[in-house]
């Protein structure tokens, strides 16, 4: 039946933080065996204080073994933290304005819930729950935490001075951020899922991050992430004008162990983007940052366009490689808010690369099997693209009723800087062009299309039909040619010359 009860008054001690801070404790101290109580208990360190009280019970009526077997009991009822004296060798917190908080806590060292957690300062709210396991085992440590509902205050974020001045500028277009879910922190991991409702946009993004992301001793820093976002507001840092929005998913995998040989992969499902006066749907995007260098790949399948994209970054040389193929099958510049008249100006089909080649071998190649097999006879198709414009139309011209050798032959003699100007085929004579290997035919062709004044880039813009219109007004360019032209030059997979 051994008691005490005793009253601590401005008890004074040293906290190892591991900096040492002095403390002081006002409370009723009473004890039994098998049990402490500070009822009514104040602590003061430096800018730090805490309200509330404090329970530890031991087993068998004994405090010993208390790290294994002892229960903690304790209600903070209210107190405030200032994270610049509890770490001031962190000069970047400086800035941080103290928080007020409120918990309790329950539970041995093997297992230790914070509930109704409130944590609060002039840009955070948070409220939730922490289940702490293994607190005294560094190999087996998990903290588990459970947020019911945290509120950032963007506006408060702009006194923090670790935040750069272009971060805080985007974050004055938002006024909060609104997150709830579940994170847990283990000697191997971090694992997150969370969900986010905002007047700007929802998201949801969950994931497992490896233990060197937070431990610098540690070498695993394995990532997967994935993120669904819907109804994005993009406007508040594009333009309100336009009134940009974005939905989708992406996914992110990759490893960070190795800084000089880091690998990323990518991938996008299912997204839109959307404007004042377009939409466009069923966004794709898949790709990889490996050795240097990035892969990726773009298709989207809307009203408004419809396109494939290869694009390829080689970062292993000096001055960095590009390559960029692209298929377009619709462009329907009207849709996307481009005036150009009151007619659709698009087209099924865009062959550019390598890569449009061979989704068209391999297409008529499942539904064709004689085509298949005289495939595997002859090797692969050769990509036949040509510069368009002027030269090319020329080139076109000269090739008419002729064989490939003898057109050769005579665009050779003629040399590329007459071909390409307009100006030499006027100023040279018919008798200069006859000596060339033009017929007389052609050259009147060859002239008439020198003094047409053609606007090529126009041309690209516009569909089949009209490139054909356009092309047959002048003299010597029949149905044939133009659909050359806009085979080989403008690479249009719809068009075929059947009058060939």
């Amino acid at each position: 039946n051994n008691r005490l009860e005793t009253v601590l008054e401005n008890f004074e001690g040293q906290i190892h933080t591991p900096e040492v801070k002095p403390f002081k404790i006002n409370a009723l101290l009473k004890y039994k065996p098998g049990k402490l109580y500070l009822e009514d208990l104040k602590l003061v360190s430096e800018n730090n204080s805490l309200n509330g009280s404090l329970e530890l019970l031991g087993v068998n009526r004994s405090l010993k073994n208390f790290k294994s077997t002892g229960i903690i009991k304790m209600e903070v009822l209210e107190s405030q933290w200032d994270i610049n004296t509890l770490f001031p060798e962190n000069k970047n917190l400086e800035s941080v304005p103290a928080f007020d908080a409120s918990f309790i806590i329950q539970g041995g060292f093997s297992a230790l819930k914070f509930n109704e957690i409130k944590v609060s300062n002039i840009f955070l709210d948070f409220k939730g729950n922490i289940i702490s396991k293994n607190i005294s085992d560094s190999n087996r440590q998990n903290l588990e935490i459970i947020t019911n509902s945290l509120s950032i205050k963007t506006q408060g974020l702009q006194r923090l001075s670790f935040l750069s001045d272009k971060l805080k500028k985007q974050l004055n277009y938002i006024s909060n951020i609104n997150i709830e879910g579940i994170s847990s922190i283990s000697n191997d991991s971090i694992g997150f899922n969370f969900k986010s409702k905002n007047s700007w946009g929802n998201f949801s993004i969950n994931g497992i991050l490896g233990n060197g992301f937070i431990d610098k001793k540690k070498s695993d820093k394995i990532f997967s992430i994935n993120t669904d976002f819907a109804n994005l507001e993009l406007s508040r840092w594009i333009s309100k004008a336009f009134n940009f929005r974005l939905g989708g998913s992406i996914f992110v995998k990759g490893d960070y162990s190795n800084k000089e040989n880091p690998i990323f992969f990518w991938k996008v499902n299912n997204s839109t983007f959307s404007a004042e006066k377009f939409t466009l749907q069923d966004i794709s995007m898949e790709g990889r940052f490996e050795q240097k260098q990035l892969r990726n790949t773009l298709s989207i399948n809307s009203e408004s366009i419809k396109l494939k994209s290869d694009a390829l970054y080689n970062f292993n040389l000096k001055i960095p490689e590009t390559t960029l193929l692209a298929n377009i099958e619709k462009w329907d510049f009207n849709n996307i808010g481009l005036e150009l008249g009151s007619g659709k100006k698009e087209f099924k089909g865009i062959i550019s690369s390598n890569l449009c080649l061979e989704e068209g071998v391999e297409a008529i190649s499942q539904n064709d099997m004689i085509f298949k097999k005289a495939l595997k006879t002859l090797g692969p198709l050769k990509l036949r693209l040509r510069e368009p414009g002027f030269s090319n139309l020329v080139s076109v011209i000269v090739s008419q009723q002729i064989s490939v050798a003898a057109a050769e032959a005579i665009l050779k003699r003629m040399g590329q800087k007459m071909i390409s100007s307009e100006e030499l085929i006027m100023e040279s004579s018919d008798e200069d062009l006859k000596k060339m290997g033009l017929s007389r035919q052609k050259i009147k062709y060859v002239k008439a299309l020198a003094t047409a004044k053609i606007d090529y880039k126009g041309l690209e813009k516009v569909d089949s039909e009209t490139v054909i219109k356009k092309l047959t007004c002048v003299l010597g360019i029949g149905r044939w040619t133009a659909e050359i032209y806009l085979m080989f030059s403008l690479g249009r997979a719809d068009i075929f010359p059947a009058g060939d």
